[in-house]
């Protein structure tokens, strides 16, 4: 009997860890300082009870003055680590911008939860206030002493110390006359739910729709490379949510209904805009114009010389395997998708309803007396009279599936899948009670490439002020040596090191060189 209340007691209390864990954010910005129009490296790091945390996306977001979102995107997280772009738009205006990273898990009653930092935004066009180099008041800690002297395109090896989990290493250099505030202090109201979101995002990205009726279905298609169809269904609360697995690029989301009504997807982002009473002032001196000039160049040649290389997942998002599949360029093309379904599909039937051509499969042992779920290109169609007497001639392939199928509660009568050759609905008209969204998509895994100077024939131009990027996820494996080349800027270069040991704490060193 002791043994069995020990045990129940050690269960309770493991329960309850789960429960009260949370996600903690630690995110990296290449540069702070920015140009309009131009982009920096990002890292987001998820943990959750000191080992990389479950949930596949993180947002993030940069704030105006007055609370107003200028930038908003999504990233799928891998082993709780994800690298993303922060891009400015061309027209944003100079100030300081508040940025804000966060994940499904996030509760402003926990600041470990989420990340909140300062980013100061140049527009030439619009530039901040020039103080006079005699009314700069310059702040923080000044260095004592460079570590090392390097000259232009030279390589450079430099041996920190330290290990962990996770290993972080930025080198880029510094604007002695621009400080960015490192302190956000953010007023909440009781009134606000800080809680982001009451579902952990484990699969993927999850879509909420609301407007829906009790009983109502309601299917979401992403048009991208690949198209993939998802399913939702009304729950208790009143909304629909759709899991949108895998990490998909899409350019455009369609969301449609099995009954029409006024749907309507929820934004993915946290409602809640951050205030701040004491917002910072961003002002410059005549010292800084020269490195401003600097920062318009490196914004220029990036775009054409240090873009990243992005990963794109082509999984196809299926609900059901195909029975049967035919290539139609295997057969002579009839005008209609009624006549290909009548004369080489056995297990499509076609009957007619009041003049309207209705479908039904055959399947093993019955014939089913609905119309099966049609679906052209990832999109579900609805109007069967319509999509069977359309011209298959840029129909490339046929796929069955004559089983009886079940989503959620919705009842299927068997799947039809239409591909056309170019992915783009073989010209088929969608119709009005689709909706078309403005949905953003997440970002995808990228990887960061960095020139090799050591080929003295590479005259290729190179202007970075950040000269090194790299974050290893590791079991405690000491930060090996860094391996880097200068680029044809002169100044005052910083090397940042972050570990994250066993504890769950963060170990920073810093080193200092000077390009000359």
């Amino acid at each position: 009997m002791k043994r069995t209340c020990i045990l129940l007691i050690s269960l309770f209390l493991v329960a309850t860890s789960q429960l009260s864990a949370q996600d903690e954010l630690k995110v990296f910005l290449g540069e702070d300082i920015l140009l309009s129009g131009d982009y920096t490296q990002l890292g987001i790091y998820v943990s959750r009870d000191q080992k990389p945390s479950d949930v596949r996306v993180a947002y993030f977001e940069l704030f105006t003055k007055e609370g107003l979102p200028v930038v908003q995107e999504m990233v799928y997280l891998k082993n709780g680590l994800a690298e993303a772009v922060l891009r400015l738009p061309e027209s944003i205006q100079s100030g300081y911008y508040l940025f804000r990273s966060y994940t499904s898990d996030s509760d402003f009653n926990n600041f470990k939860s989420f990340h909140q930092s300062w980013v100061a935004v140049i527009n030439p066009d619009m530039p901040p206030a020039i103080l006079p180099d005699s009314l700069y008041n310059q702040t923080g800690s000044s260095i004592e002493k460079v570590s090392l002297q390097a000259g232009k395109k030279e390589k450079v090896i430099l041996d920190p110390k330290g290990s962990g989990k996770l290993n972080f290493v930025k080198v880029s250099r510094l604007i002695e006359t621009l400080t960015v505030p490192s302190e956000v202090e953010v007023v909440t109201s009781s009134n606000i739910n800080p809680k982001f979101k009451n579902e952990r995002e484990l699969a993927g990205h999850v879509v909420k729709v609301k407007g829906l009726q009790q009983g109502e279905h309601v299917f979401l298609s992403s048009i991208g490379k690949v198209n993939d169809l998802y399913f939702g269904e009304v729950k208790d609360d009143g909304y629909a949510y759709i899991f949108m697995d895998g990490e998909k690029k899409y350019h455009t989301l369609l969301l449609q209904s099995t009954q029409v009504s006024g749907i309507e997807i929820v934004s993915p982002f946290w409602e809640y805009f951050p205030k701040v009473e004491d917002w910072p002032s961003l002002q410059i001196t005549e010292k800084s114009l020269e490195s401003i000039k600097e920062m318009a160049l490196q914004k220029e040649v990036k775009k054409h010389f240090f873009l990243p290389d992005t990963t794109d997942v082509t999984r196809v998002q299926k609900i059901a395997d195909a029975y049967a599949i035919y290539d139609l360029d295997d057969y002579n093309r009839f005008e209609s998708l009624a006549l290909t379904f009548r004369e080489y599909i056995p297990e499509v039937l076609i009957r007619n309803k009041r003049g309207k051509i209705e479908l039904r499969m055959r399947t093993p042992g019955s014939i089913t007396k609905e119309n099966p779920l049609v679906i052209l290109d990832g999109v579900p169609i609805f109007d069967i009279d319509a999509i069977s007497k359309f011209d298959p001639k840029d129909i490339r392939r046929i796929e069955v599936s004559n089983r009886y199928y079940k989503l959620g509660s919705l009842q299927l009568y068997g799947i039809i899948n239409l591909y056309s050759f170019n992915n783009d609905f073989a010209n088929f008209p969608i119709g009005s009670e689709v909706m078309i969204l403005d949905y953003p998509s997440p970002q995808p895994s990228l990887s960061w490439n960095f020139p090799e100077h050591s080929n003295k024939r590479n005259r290729s131009p190179d202007f970075r002020s950040l000269l090194h990027w790299n974050i290893t996820q590791t079991e405690n494996k000491t930060i090996e040596a860094v391996s880097f080349y200068t680029s044809e800027l002169e100044g005052l270069f910083s090397a940042e090191y972050y570990s994250l040991d066993d504890t769950g704490k963060w170990v920073k060193a810093i080193d200092y060189f000077e390009v000359k």
